[in-house]
C-alpha cells in the first residue's frame, strides 16, 4: 500500500515574481488531482526504511506539491518561495533523501536549469550575429513576462512525463485541457492510488496515483504495481507483434512499425486487433481509449514506453548529434511521433533535444534568418537541421527562448504584438496556407527589423507597388521581383510572391495595424524604402 503521511516546508530561493502565475499546481479542469508528481528511487540510507512497497537497498520517495506561498520581493527583483510538499518520509530522516527532494523540486519548478540572459551568448557562440537579436526579444519581452529567467529543466518526472507528452500527440483539439484529462485517466487506470493518513489525513478527498519508476520500467520491475502490470503485458505482446521494422542511430537499435501495420482508422484497428490479440485485446483497446479514441496516439505511446526497455533514451541520446540524426532522419517512422519524442526528452529528460513545430519552425526560418522566403508548409531539410545544430549550442534552451515569444505572440499577449508577424499565417486559408514570413507588410509591423537576420537579407530587395494585380504580376515578372505590393486606393493591402513560376498571395492585411490614411505610390522601390515611406 502506498501512503502519503507528512508534510514537507522547503524554500527554494530566487525565483521570479512573475514564475507566481506559472506554477501549475492544480488544474479546475481536474478537481482534486495533482500535477506537480515526483516519485524517484535512491539508495537506502543508514537509516530504517519506510513503507512496504521498497526494492532491496532502495528507499523510495514519492510526492507531489500542495501549495506554494511567495516571500516578499528581494533586492535581486527575486523571491524565495516556501513549497508544501505532501511526502510518503518524514523531513530530516537523512539529509541526502532532503537533498534529492529539494533537487526534484526545483527541476519541476524550472529554476534548476533555468535559461537566463547570460546564456544566450553561449547560445550564439558559432552564430554572433544571431546574439543581438535574442538579447532585443529577452530585454524588451521575455524579461517583462518571465523576470530574469524562463523556466527549464526537468519539469517533469520521467515516466510522468513519458505519458504527458504521449497524450499530446496529434495535437487534441482542447490543446492542454486534453492532454491532462487523458493523463489523469491514464494514472488513473494505470497507478496505484495513494492513502493519505498522519500529517496529511485532511486529504483524502484528493487524488494522487503512482507509476513504476523509469529504472523500473527498464528493468521490467513491476511489483507492487499490479495494475499498471496488467496493461503492460499486452502492450508488450502489441509492441512484439507489430513494431517490427528496424533502424540505428550510433550504434542505438529502435524499432518501428511497417507501412502495412498501424492503421489509423477506429474500425480497422478493431477488425485487426480483436483478430490478432485475442483476450488481450480489452487492455489495448482501454489504452486507446484513455488517449481520447486515436489509435495513432496510442501506437506513439507505446513506442514512447516500450524502447526504453531495450534501448535507454538517456544513453542513446547522450550525444547531441544522435538526436539530431534521430529527428533528422527517422521522422517518418511508423509509431512514433520525433516531434513528442523531443518534448519528453527535453522536459522530463533533461536531455538537449529540440522539437520543431509551426513556431519553432518558423522562428528559425524567419528571425533567425536560415530560409527567410520559405512559405512554412514543408518540413525543415536535412541541411537545414544540419546548420541549425552547427550554427547554435544548447538549442533546448533556444528553444524555449522561441517558446515564450512564439505563446506571446499566439495569444496575442499586449507586450508581442510589435514583434514577429513573419511568424503567423498570413492568408484566410489559415494553417493550409503560407506563414507571413519576412515580406514588406509583416516586416512594417515589426520593432526586430535593426536585428532580424530575414530583414537584413530582403530589405535592399526590389519590389514592385501598384494598385492593378495583373499589372503587379506582369511587373513582377518582367523584372524578376519576388515580392509585389497590392494596393487599394493607395493603401498597402496584399503581398504576392514570385515562387518559382507561380504568382501567389502571401500576406493579407488581416490583422496588421496600417490605417487607410497610409498610402504608398505604384512603382519600383526597395523593402526598406517602402517601410520607411509608411
Amino acid at each position: 500500500m502506498f501512503t502519503l503521511s507528512y508534510l514537507h516546508k522547503i524554500t527554494i530561493t530566487d525565483i521570479p515574481l512573475q514564475w507566481m502565475t506559472r506554477i501549475e499546481l492544480f488544474s479546475s479542469d481536474l478537481e482534486q488531482f495533482p500535477l506537480m508528481y515526483i516519485h524517484l528511487l535512491t539508495d537506502k540510507a543508514n537509516v530504517p526504511t519506510i513503507g512496504n512497497y521498497n526494492p532491496q537497498t532502495k528507499q523510495r520517495i514519492f510526492g507531489f506539491v500542495l501549495a506554494a506561498k511567495w516571500g516578499e520581493l528581494k533586492d535581486n527583483g527575486l523571491c524565495d518561495v516556501e513549497i508544501q510538499f505532501a511526502c510518503n518520509i518524514p523531513k530530516e530522516h537523512n539529509l541526502n533523501y532532503d537533498a534529492l527532494i529539494l533537487d526534484e523540486l526545483s527541476h519541476r519548478i524550472g529554476i534548476a536549469d533555468k535559461v537566463s540572459f547570460d546564456d544566450l551568448t553561449h547560445i550564439c557562440t558559432n552564430s554572433p550575429n544571431s546574439l543581438p537579436l535574442l538579447q532585443k526579444i529577452w530585454l524588451d519581452k521575455i524579461e517583462i513576462v518571465y523576470g530574469k529567467y524562463i523556466p527549464h529543466g526537468r519539469i517533469f518526472d520521467e515516466m510522468y512525463g513519458i505519458i504527458r507528452f504521449s497524450a499530446s500527440g496529434n495535437a487534441p483539439k482542447l490543446g492542454k485541457t486534453s492532454e491532462y484529462r487523458m493523463l489523469y485517466w491514464y494514472m488513473a487506470d494505470l497507478g496505484e492510488k495513494v492513502i493519505f493518513d498522519g500529517e496529511v489525513s485532511h486529504l483524502e478527498f484528493l487524488e494522487f496515483y503512482v507509476l513504476p519508476t523509469y529504472e523500473e520500467l527498464t528493468q521490467e520491475s513491476f511489483t507492487n504495481f499490479e495494475k499498471f502490470l496488467s496493461f503492460y503485458t499486452p502492450t508488450k505482446r502489441f509492441w512484439e507483434l507489430e513494431y517490427t521494422g528496424l533502424f540505428s542511430v550510433n550504434g542505438h537499435n529502435f524499432k518501428y512499425g511497417p507501412a502495412t501495420t498501424l492503421p489509423v482508422k477506429g474500425e480497422i484497428f478493431e477488425r485487426r486487433y480483436t483478430r490478432i490479440l485475442g483476450n488481450d485485446y480489452d487492455k489495448i483497446s482501454r489504452l486507446r481509449q484513455i488517449f481520447n479514441r486515436m489509435p495513432s496516439r496510442l501506437y506513439g505511446y507505446i513506442w514512447n514506453l516500450m524502447t526504453p526497455v531495450t534501448t535507454d533514451f538517456r544513453n542513446a541520446f547522450r550525444l547531441r548529434n544522435n538526436f539530431k540524426e534521430f529527428y533528422r532522419d527517422y521522422s517518418t517512422k511508423k509509431g512514433s511521433s520525433t516531434k513528442v519524442v523531443a518534448c519528453f526528452l527535453q522536459q522530463a529528460f533533461g536531455i538537449e533535444a529540440f522539437p520543431i513545430d509551426t513556431w519553432v519552425k518558423t522562428f528559425i526560418y524567419y528571425p533567425l534568418g536560415m530560409s527567410p522566403k520559405d512559405n512554412g508548409k514543408g518540413e525543415p531539410s536535412a541541411t537545414l537541421q544540419n546548420n541549425l545544430y552547427s550554427s547554435y549550442n544548447h538549442l533546448d534552451k533556444l528553444e524555449k527562448l522561441i517558446w515564450a515569444s512564439s505563446m506571446g505572440n499566439k495569444t496575442n499577449k499586449t507586450e508581442f504584438l510589435d514583434i514577429l508577424w513573419c511568424q503567423r499565417y498570413g492568408t484566410i486559408k489559415a494553417g493550409k496556407g503560407p506563414c507571413r514570413g519576412a515580406n514588406p507588410l509583416s516586416c512594417s509591423q515589426c520593432i526586430l527589423r535593426k536585428e532580424c537576420l530575414a530583414y537584413q537579407s530582403i530589405s535592399n530587395e526590389n519590389i514592385y507597388i501598384s494598385d492593378n494585380k495583373k499589372l503587379l504580376e506582369i511587373q513582377m515578372r518582367a523584372a524578376d521581383l519576388f515580392f509585389g505590393v497590392y494596393t487599394d486606393n493607395g493603401t498597402p493591402r496584399q503581398i504576392y510572391v514570385l515562387q518559382g513560376n507561380d504568382f501567389t498571395e502571401r500576406d493579407t492585411h488581416s490583422g496588421l495595424n496600417v490605417p487607410i490614411a497610409t498610402t504608398v505610390a505604384n512603382g519600383q522601390t526597395t523593402v526598406d524604402a517602402f517601410i520607411r515611406s509608411l
